[in-house]
């Protein structure tokens, strides 16, 4: 057991500038995390995070897209079983949510 952090850049679909710059899409993507940990909160404890939205604008000689999109999401919690299986499948979820993929099952 044990607190476990798990870190990601994710980049859900590629967002145009309007979703880009969504005040929303932060809390969107902690929701992803909390939702999935909920559906196993006997296992969690003690979650914590920060997810960071950037825009980057290339100007003169550098490659590359004119705009591009990042979303960060970053997170920790405190295991209060030794399964870790658990933690991997919830976090598996929140990949599957910022590529787009529907929920199985």
């Amino acid at each position: 057991m044990g607190r476990h952090h798990a870190a990601g850049r994710l980049h859900p679909g590629r967002p145009g500038p309007s979703e880009a710059v969504d005040p929303l899409l932060p809390e969107v993507a902690w929701s992803w995390l909390v939702d999935a940990l909920e559906i196993r909160a006997e296992h969690v404890t003690a979650l914590g995070g920060t997810v960071t939205a950037t825009t980057s604008v290339r100007y003169g000689d550098i490659s590359g897209p004119p705009r591009a999109h990042q979303l960060e999401l970053r997170a920790s919690w405190t295991a209060t079983t030794p399964e870790i299986g658990t933690h991997v499948e919830a976090f598996c979820e929140v990949l599957e949510h910022a590529a787009g993929l529907p929920r199985w099952g």
